[in-house]
Parts: structure tokens; C-alpha cells; sequence
């Protein structure tokens, strides 16, 4: 039976409707993974809670930092946001907010593939014209990309939030956007470390 166009619509909006638990983490650690390694050829770095960056010299972007960074900040997401959870509900699975909100990473494959069409100029020809950025189709390819994805990773973090922990609206946006600044904060921290 094929699936209705609506239910994939729905399903592109809210993947937790029929994923969560041991499914969702797996699947959104493989894909943490295949994201880490086309991140690493096309000069990028996912270091932070919602963040993709490209490295200055690509000399600095090792292996460990293309698959670590993402992992360190992802545990930092689920720690906060587990804890922020705690304060309003205790009817909550620590696997299931793991798995969803690791899950919610997905979209973030779409931006490191648009960042294989970036050639980024030297950072002398970019601190002599900072608007030759602007001029490169791939890295404006990227910007919009990037744009579009971080609004999507943000709104499958809603529903990960809301399915995983039951809090609606106030509660919701108090825990999800602390969860979001604290684990960056965390994450920074950590990162500087390793």
C-alpha cells in the first residue's frame, strides 16, 4: 500500500507520530555518522547544538572532531534537555528523547551536501572583500540551504520535545529553548576540551 501524499507531508513535519525509542536513536546516529564524513570532505564541522561551520584551514579538521563534535553536542542536547524535562513531567523515557531529538539531526545532511558545492576563496580574499561570499553560488546555495534546514531541525525538535515528554505550549518552548541555549553553552565548553 502506498503511502498518501498528506501522510508523507505529515510525516516530513512530524517523523515522531510512528518513530521513537531504539529506531529513532539508531537510525539518527547512522545518519549523525554519513553526516559527519560528507562534512569532513566538504570542509565542514557540525559543532554545536544547532551549528554547521566551515573550518578556516581544512588541515584542522581531523577525523575525531568530524565525528565527535557532533555526538559531544548531541549528549549535551538530551542531558539539558532530560533535566529541563524533569522539572515539568516525570512521565518520560530517557530513550525515547534521546532517539527523537538525535533523530531531529536528519535534516542537517542536507546542508553538509549543499556544502560539497562550496569553494570557499582564501581569508585574504575574503578580509580584503567579505562580500566575495556572496558572489560564490555554492556558498549562498549553502546559506539558503542551511537557513531552511536549522527552521526544519528546530521544528522536528518541537515534536521530538512535545511527543517525547507530553509538555505542551509554554512549558514546550521554556524547556526546548533552554534545552537549545544551555546545550550549546555546554557543548562550546566541552569542545574547547577535547
Amino acid at each position: 500500500m502506498l503511502m498518501k501524499r498528506n501522510d508523507f507531508a505529515r510525516l516530513l513535519l512530524n517523523p515522531f507520530s510512528r518513530l521513537a525509542g531504539w529506531p529513532a536513536l539508531l537510525s539518527g546516529l547512522c545518519v549523525m555518522v554519513l553526516t559527519a564524513v560528507v562534512g569532513y570532505y566538504a570542509g565542514a564541522l557540525s559543532d554545536g547544538v544547532l551549528d554547521v561551520h566551515f573550518v578556516d584551514d581544512p588541515a584542522d579538521l581531523t577525523w575525531r572532531k568530524a565525528l565527535l563534535f557532533p555526538l559531544v553536542s548531541q549528549a549535551c542536547l538530551v542531558f539539558v534537555c532530560a533535566l529541563l524535562s524533569l522539572i515539568f513531567t516525570r512521565n518520560f523515557r530517557l530513550l525515547d528523547l534521546a532517539g527523537t531529538l538525535t533523530f531531529a539531526r536528519v535534516p542537517f545532511l542536507l546542508s553538509m551536501l549543499a556544502g560539497l558545492a562550496v569553494s570557499l576563496p582564501s581569508m585574504a580574499d575574503i578580509a580584503a572583500d567579505p562580500f566575495v561570499l556572496f558572489r560564490n553560488f555554492g556558498f549562498v546555495l549553502f546559506l539558503i540551504v542551511n537557513v531552511i534546514v536549522v527552521i526544519w531541525v528546530v521544528v522536528w525538535m518541537v515534536y521530538a520535545v512535545r511527543v517525547s515528554c507530553d509538555l505542551k505550549s509554554g512549558k514546550l518552548a521554556m524547556v526546548l529553548i533552554l534545552s537549545i541555549v544551555v546545550g550549546e553553552v555546554l557543548a562550546k565548553y566541552l569542545l574547547l576540551k577535547i
